[in-house]
Parts: C-alpha cells; structure tokens; sequence
C-alpha cells in the first residue's frame, strides 16, 4: 500500500515538473521582457490595402512589407 502511494506522489511530481517545463518554454523570458515584445509587436508598420486587381482575385486584402 505505502509503495503505491509513493509511486503516485512520484507521478504527481513528475507531471507538475514537466507541466512547468512546458510552460517555461512556450514564453520564456521574464513577464517584463514578455510585456516588451508585445509593445514591441503592436508598433510593426503594417497596413491593409484592398484588392484591386493587384493579385489573385480571390485574395480580398494585400499587405506589403520589406522581405
């Protein structure tokens, strides 16, 4: 009885462990650095323009950028 609940308490300490790692590498970083490349993202210049014949007829909107 007592090895059983031991291998669950493992178990349990394995899974929060690997649960932790996974979220560490989806957004690594620290919450400020995170914050950051947000704000950073939000001021890409990107803009929309309509499609007017300049492509495919089935794309509606066209963005352009360097690269």
């Amino acid at each position: 009885m007592k090895t059983g609940i031991l291998c669950f308490t493992c178990l349990l300490l394995l899974t929060y462990a690997q649960a932790q790692t996974v979220a560490t590498a989806a957004h690594p970083g620290t919450p400020a650095q995170r914050a950051s490349m947000v704000e950073g993202y939000g001021r890409l210049p990107l803009t929309f323009e309509a499609n007017q014949g300049q492509t495919d007829p089935q794309v509606k909107f066209v963005s352009r950028g360097a690269g």
